[in-house]
């Protein structure tokens, strides 16, 4: 069978700032008689070591193209923004077809197209009677309305304008994701959720959910009870973003006012906008390595015993959390941060509410008082997840069903 995978991003062994690494794997995870091509958009060359020397043996071709022309995209852009034309509606603009990436398609004779992610759609109306897969890899529509349930309980913290500009593009998501139903082609989401939400816009058998699978990882060279000194405690992420929101402002709160557990426990702290808790951590007495950005995340992941999940809202599941929980670290972290991870939820003590950021500390606590129990407990995780969200696994889950449409008559 040939296969023919329309990205916006190159896949990569790793997010390079950018959803990338889940068709990766998928890719590298395809059955034997699939042929697979790729077909990329320009960006992100400075990081090229994460995805080009990987390409080889992937992919039977590869084709890398450029961004929409300026002159194609302004007048469009304007059409979409007055929302005079549905079709546009969600889409992007940088990446649409010309006739040199058509001619390459129509002159390959491809069996089926595989598209991510979904705001290619415009893609689907030029590829006649192809067979299409599109790996979403979330539900668009789910994305917003989780947004915009957040902005109802915590209007006090959000901008206005950030509440208008969530109603439109909820309106535009909605008339994107009828398209991708209407089209027939087969929807692929890595969030139970998600999956749920298409069928709520409009009933149909052409959606699934497969696993998502964890990305490369270091296995955790101390475990909690084998550390002397003080626990290292992993954060990363977007402080102040619609995704942790002022969720980890308010568990520094809490640390400063318990500023005994600075004895036992430091932090190395990983993205942007964290800069003034880190200053107040370290004014509190707790030890603090501060990065907005690193050479080797895994390296860093791999020297911490425990990962705090601050995240607020979301969709899918979270490729980072996936690989705290394979590195074996003890997590700690919210229902969406644990969405769709299958581990044993009757033995994690450390889900916690994001109206009750006080839980960390009694868990923190918790660990200190019994720092076997947590070690065992950061083992089991990490056996289940390797073995559940492992890539040959949601690989074989992914490309059975894609192979099975594949063979469906139109």
């Amino acid at each position: 069978m040939r296969v023919l995978l329309i990205s916006s991003f190159p896949p990569s062994i790793h997010n390079i700032g950018v959803p990338s690494a889940l068709p990766f794997y998928l890719s590298q995870n395809k059955p034997q008689g699939v042929d697979l091509d790729l077909l990329y958009f320009q960006g992100f060359e400075e990081k090229k070591e994460f995805y080009e020397p990987y390409f080889k043996g992937l992919f039977s071709k590869t084709l890398k193209v450029k961004l929409t022309s300026k002159l194609i995209y302004f007048p469009l852009r304007i059409i979409q923004k007055i929302r005079f034309l549905n079709l546009l509606s969600g889409v992007s603009l940088h990446h649409l077809p010309t006739l040199k990436t058509l001619l390459f398609i129509k002159k390959n004779n491809y069996d089926l197209i595989w598209i991510y992610p979904s705001n290619l759609f415009l893609w689907s109306l030029f590829l006649g009677k192809k067979k299409i897969v599109m790996t979403g890899p979330d539900c668009t529509v789910l994305v917003h309305n989780l947004i915009s349930d957040y902005y109802k309980k915590n209007s006090q913290k959000v901008n206005k304008e950030l509440i208008i500009d969530n109603k439109i593009r909820l309106k535009e998501s909605l008339i994107l994701e009828k398209n991708w139903l209407n089209s027939k082609s087969l929807i692929h989401v890595v969030g139970e959720d998600d999956r749920k939400q298409y069928n709520k816009i409009q009933k149909s058998e052409n959606v699934f959910f497969s696993p998502h699978p964890y990305y490369e990882f270091n296995v955790v060279k101390k475990r909690i009870d084998q550390v002397e000194g003080k626990l290292t405690i992993l954060v990363s992420g977007e402080n102040q973003s619609i995704y942790i929101g002022n969720f980890w402002d308010e568990i520094t709160k809490v640390l400063i006012e318990n500023k005994k557990l600075s004895e036992h426990y430091k932090f190395v702290i990983i993205g942007k906008n964290f800069q003034n808790s880190v200053n107040e951590l370290i004014n509190a007495g707790y030890e603090v390595e501060y990065f907005q950005w690193v050479e080797s995340y895994e390296e860093i992941l791999s020297s911490a015993q425990i990962q705090i999940f601050p995240i607020v809202l979301g969709t899918g599941t979270k490729g980072k959390v996936l690989c705290a929980f394979a590195s074996g670290l003890y997590c700690i972290g919210t229902s969406f941060a644990f969405e769709n991870i299958e581990i044993d939820k009757k033995n994690n003590l450390g889900q916690i509410d994001i109206q009750d950021s006080d839980k960390i500390i009694s868990i923190l606590l918790d660990i200190i008082s019994d720092k076997t129990k947590y070690s065992m407990l950061a083992l089991e995780h990490s056996e289940q997840v390797r073995f559940k969200h492992s890539p040959m696994r949601t690989g074989r889950l992914f490309w059975d069903k894609v192979v099975s449409f594949s063979k469906e008559k139109h």
